[in-house]
C-alpha cells in the first residue's frame, strides 16, 4: 500500500483583525487493502488484510477559513469545508466482486466507511462531503460574555441493502447486497445551535467563572441513524424497515462554575 499527500496552503490577512485561510490537499492511497478469508473455502473463518495492485482511493479536500480575532468587544470564526473521496479499480481481483453493503466495489463511488461495522452503530456510514461551522463572542456592559456557535454537516447515506442466497461464496449461503449507490439516499441536514453565557466574578485571590450553556438551542430532532436491512418484498411488508435507531440529542441546558487561583 502506498500513499501520497499533497497540500497547498494560503494565508493573508485582510485587515488588523480580520484573515483568511484557503486549503487544499489532495490524497491517492495506491494498492489499499480489504479484509478477505485467509481460507477462501470458509467465509465464516479467520480474515487478513489484502491489497489490490492497480486500485485507489482518491481524497480532494477543499477548506476555507475566516478569523476576526478579538477587537471591539467581539470576536469570530468562520469555516467551511467540502470534500470528495471515491474509489477506482476495486472491483478486479477481490475474492468476492459482488456489489456488497456499503458499496464496497463500486467504481467511482464514494468512500464510506461503516463507523463500527456492527453493533449500534453498524448502520452509520461516514461520509458527509461538506460541512460549515459558525462561533463568535461578543461582550456586554457588566463585562458578560455571550457566545455561540452553530455547526452544520450534510447527512450520512443511508446504504440500504438485502440479504439474499448466495452459492459463489464458499462457507456462507447469503451475502449483503448493496440497493443502488451507497449515497443514492442520505439523511437529512445535521445542524446544532449552542448558546452560552458566562462571566468572571473576582472574590479575594480568586476567580470565580460562572456559566450557562444552552446546547441544541432549536431542539433540533434530526435522524442520525436508520435501519438499513430491507426486510420486505413485493407482497410482505416488514415493520423493521427504514426503523429510525437514533436521533440528534435535544436540547440540553448546563448551569456550571470554575474556581481559579
Amino acid at each position: 500500500m502506498e500513499s501520497a499527500v499533497t497540500t497547498a496552503k494560503y494565508e493573508a490577512p485582510v485587515t488588523k483583525v480580520l484573515s483568511f485561510d484557503v486549503r487544499y490537499q489532495y490524497r491517492s492511497l495506491h494498492d489499499p487493502f480489504e479484509d478477505a478469508p485467509i481460507n477462501p473455502d470458509n467465509y465464516y473463518g479467520s480474515f487478513q488484510a489484502q491489497t489490490f495492485p492497480n486500485a485507489s482511493r482518491i481524497y480532494r479536500g477543499y477548506s476555507l477559513d475566516l478569523t476576526k480575532r478579538y477587537a471591539d468587544k467581539w470576536m469570530a470564526r468562520f469555516n467551511f469545508t467540502y470534500s470528495d473521496w471515491t474509489q477506482h479499480g476495486l472491483g478486479e481481483g477481490q475474492w468476492d466482486p459482488s456489489n456488497r453493503a456499503g458499496g464496497t466495489e463500486a467504481e467511482g463511488g464514494i468512500v464510506a466507511p461503516s463507523s463500527t461495522a456492527s453493533g449500534a452503530k453498524g448502520d452509520v456510514y461516514i461520509n458527509g462531503q461538506w460541512q460549515t461551522t459558525l462561533s463568535g463572542m461578543y461582550t456586554l456592559p457588566l463585562d458578560f460574555n455571550v457566545s455561540t456557535s452553530l455547526f452544520a454537516r450534510q447527512g450520512y447515506p443511508v446504504a440500504y441493502y438485502v440479504n439474499r442466497p448466495s452459492s459463489n461464496t464458499p462457507g456462507s449461503s447469503s451475502k449483503n447486497y448493496q440497493l443502488g449507490a451507497v449515497d443514492d439516499v442520505r439523511l437529512d441536514t445535521v445542524i446544532e445551535w449552542d448558546l452560552g453565557l458566562s462571566k468572571v466574578v473576582k472574590v479575594g485571590p480568586a476567580n470565580i467563572s460562572l456559566q450557562l450553556d444552552v446546547f441544541n438551542l432549536l431542539n433540533e430532532n434530526t435522524v442520525l441513524q436508520r435501519t438499513t436491512r430491507v426486510r420486505s418484498t413485493m407482497t410482505t411488508p416488514n415493520a423493521t424497515d427504514n426503523n429510525i435507531s437514533e436521533v440528534q440529542s435535544p436540547r440540553i441546558y448546563r448551569v456550571g462554575a470554575r474556581i481559579s487561583f
